[in-house]
């Protein structure tokens, strides 16, 4: 018997915006009939692959997300930090099935971890599952191409329409900038009883000064705000314009994003991987002599504890045949105890040293023997959690005191130290806390206040040396792109790891900018919701109640684009040009008519010309006819003839389309509609395939190409996505582009937490 057919999800009216960083996962959800987004999160990001063949199906129950896949008995398929590898050259390690090793795409990872967003999301409006027709992806501010293709090719399978056309600093930065008027139909009132006005609401919660040359009766309120999102894996910077217009009878509220960047250098998850090293550098030397760790060079003369305190555990991954393992641990302990102040400092160590400081703690698992990996494994994690903590609470200690203070008095140093007791041991390992503690050491108080543990000082001269001049750069390009340069009215700080850098951050950038303490602004409790909240509220745009908001980003193309042969380039885009959906770049017409050869498009970088897309117009499809795109079966629409509606502007291999007579009137169902007006909704609620087959059947267009060669045409939506059309004589193609290997960028490893070489 045929089963019933499954009942249809029931489908979200509602915005849903999703924010897939590299530490933590947010979904921020907006429904008509709600005042505010209301969000749901996954942290840290984890995915434990239970079952790796149900994975490539997202069956149930094969992958858990967040503290579920750490709190899962086995770690042997746990995925951390993979949104770094997304686009990038080094491939994850395969997933352990049974006696089988099952391949793992960093893309499979992030689709499961959506669709776990996407499931509490519907959950928290009642259903198991619910369909998500608009979903806004964010993206970083540095425009990767190869990424931003992964991303948004994750959640194909989870078949959503997706837009990622937001990035991830200009949202945080549209969330504040909209919070005055978030609670839609609050009836906030004046002293004298009238309730606010949304311009009112804005001189109050923002303190901006009205401007003095406004009309009559009317508020005008304008800002500049800089916002810096320091997030798990990167530093994302947008500089946003706001104009608040207030009468009595409406306000409008005006954002444009200006410009935005963004740079690896500063990040959450690399200070905490900072902070391993320093650590595990800390707890090397304090198993090599604790007294001397402990109290400080008084006890140097003392000596050193004898053996190696892990002899059994090398010669177990050494194995019988190797008899040299207790000499090399002799000569470990030898130079630890002459490389000493280098060891105990923040400075990078010399390979040897860095090799003694792993056999006296041991995490690194590449390359390292089959027999200590799982012991490895577990020592690494338990040491990447420490981390994690005691920046948290050194971080929310800070806080506390008031690190932004202006009282001019210093603040105490903070410090965190090691649980020693939550370390994990196995047969061969060493007991950390019963090996370091003895007679005269208080492991709770220290002589040498950082020997278990760190301080705030050391966050501090880590963001200072890694992370303070790229960010500096990178401000002064933002506010410097305009002639005379930018004056910055606010800073705002996003991002979760803006808890650990601020205490830096903050004071260089208000010199930078000439700031006042009131004009930085921070929300602990919302820096890592900012994004996925403001990318919702950039979705919604003017259904906002009682006000008229527009929201300009205008996409510019992160890079230069070039057409790659062996005989020559043609650029096709260039790095900073305008994205516009009604147009395209064609080159000559090239050799090649038969279609069965791979075509690159490369990027420009440094100088040099690098692959980064490639088409095989084997694998495009014929372009859908008129007849059957959904937009022109519209009444509201009506508009079928791109001949008598649009006209063209060609400049070099860049062709434009506009309005043939934007005064002119349509006929619709909606009544006479301005030509202008049907235009931009075109532009507005066209899909990308539906704009490119609308395009190709103008007249011009259907002109074949000589015999044996083709036009190759290319369309770039606000995406940044490109897209080629293959026109051959007798066909065309659409054919969407693949990111080219050589295009990905691959972290190094020494940067990967999770890359074995920690």
């Amino acid at each position: 018997m045929r089963a019933a057919p499954a009942a249809p999800l029931e489908a979200f009216e509602g915005v849903v915006a999703i924010d897939v960083g590299t530490s933590n996962a947010v979904c921020a959800r907006w429904d008509p009939a709600a005042a505010d987004p209301e969000v749901v999160s996954i942290e840290p990001v984890a995915v434990n692959v239970v079952d790796p063949h149900g994975l490539t199906v997202l069956a149930p129950g094969a992958a858990l997300v967040g503290e579920a896949a750490l709190a899962h008995p086995s770690a042997v398929n746990l995925y951390r930090s993979f949104r770094r590898a997304l686009g990038g050259k080094h491939a994850l390690r395969p997933a352990v099935a049974g006696k089988e090793l099952v391949q793992v795409a960093p893309r499979a990872l992030v689709t499961a971890l959506v669709d776990a967003l996407l499931r509490r999301a519907a959950r928290s409006l009642g259903h198991e599952r619910m369909r998500f027709p608009h979903v806004v992806l964010t993206v970083p501010a540095s425009g990767d191409l190869a990424l931003e293709y992964e991303l948004r090719h994750a959640l194909d399978r989870l078949d959503v329409q997706v837009t990622t056309a937001i990035d991830e600093a200009s949202a945080a930065c549209v969330a504040y900038l909209l919070a005055p008027v978030l609670g839609r139909g609050a009836s906030e009132r004046r002293a004298d009883g009238g309730v606010l006005t949304p311009g009112e609401r804005y001189l109050r919660d923002l303190e901006l000064t009205p401007r003095a040359d406004a009309r009559a009766g009317t508020l005008a309120l304008d800002a500049t705000v800089l916002c810096v999102d320091t997030g798990g894996g990167t530093t994302d910077l947008a500089l946003l314009e706001l104009d608040v217009q207030q009468d009595a009878g409406k306000c409008q509220v005006h954002i444009e994003v200006r410009d935005t960047t963004g740079f690896p250098d500063l990040s959450g998850e690399g200070l905490t991987l900072s902070l391993f090293e320093l650590l595990k550098r800390r707890l090397a030397l304090a198993l090599a002599h604790p007294r001397r760790a402990i109290l400080g060079r008084a006890a140097a003369q003392e000596a050193a504890p004898r053996p190696h305190p892990w002899l059994a555990y090398h010669r177990l991954e050494a194995g019988p045949a190797d008899g040299g393992v207790e000499m090399r641990l002799e000569d470990d302990l030898r130079l630890v105890e002459s490389s000493w102040d280098a060891i105990a400092s923040r400075e990078p160590l010399r390979d040897a040293q860095r090799l003694a400081v792993d056999r006296l703690f041991p995490t690194t698992t590449l390359g390292a023997p089959k027999a200590g990996r799982r012991f490895r494994s577990a020592w690494f994690r338990w040491l990447w959690e420490e981390a994690e903590r005691l920046k948290r609470a050194v971080s929310d200690e800070r806080t506390a005191l008031g690190v932004n203070r202006d009282d001019g008095d210093p603040l105490p140093t903070v410090r965190a130290r090691l649980d020693l007791a939550g370390c994990p041991t196995f047969p061969h390992g060493v007991d950390l806390l019963a090996r370091i503690a003895g007679p005269g050491l208080d492991l709770a108080s220290p002589r040498e206040q950082d020997a278990l543990g760190l301080s705030s000082r050391d966050i501090d001269v880590l963001v200072e040396r890694t992370g303070l001049p790229p960010l500096l750069e990178a401000v002064r390009k933002l506010t410097s792109g305009r002639g005379e340069g930018t004056k910055v009215h606010r800073l705002l700080l996003a991002g979760g790891g803006t808890h650990a850098t601020r205490a830096v951050v903050v004071p260089a950038l208000r010199r930078e900018l000439g700031l006042k303490k009131e004009q930085v602004v921070f929300e602990p409790a919302e820096a890592k919701r900012a994004v996925a909240r403001g990318a919702c509220l950039w979705a919604v745009g003017t259904r906002l109640e009682g006000i008229e908001v527009l929201l300009e980003r205008e996409p510019r193309c992160p890079v230069t684009l070039v057409l790659q042969s062996a005989v020559s380039h043609e650029v096709l885009f260039t790095e900073g040009q305008s994205i516009k959906r009604f147009s395209f770049a064609q080159p000559p017409h090239r050799e090649g008519a038969e279609g069965d050869k791979l075509i690159m498009v490369g990027q420009e970088v440094g100088g040099r010309v690098e692959p980064c897309l490639m088409f095989d117009p084997r694998k495009g499809t014929p372009l859908p006819e008129l007849g059957d795109l959904p937009i022109l079966r519209r009444k509201d629409v009506v508009v079928k003839d791109v001949d008598a509606f649009l006209q063209f502007d060609v400049s070099g291999s860049t062709t434009e389309f506009f309005v043939r007579d934007p005064t002119a009137y349509t006929t619709t169902d909606e009544g006479l509609v301005p030509q202008w007006e049907l235009f931009h909704k075109l532009r507005t609620e066209m899909s990308m395939t539906e704009v490119i087959a609308w395009l190709e059947s103008a007249e011009h267009l259907r002109v074949p190409p000589p015999q044996d060669h083709a036009f190759h045409r290319y369309y770039l939506d606000e995406d940044r996505e490109l897209y080629l059309v293959f026109h051959a004589q007798g066909r065309k193609l659409l054919c969407r582009g693949q990111v080219a290997r050589p295009a990905q960028s691959g972290l190094p490893v020494e940067l990967d937490p999770f890359s074995g070489v920690h």
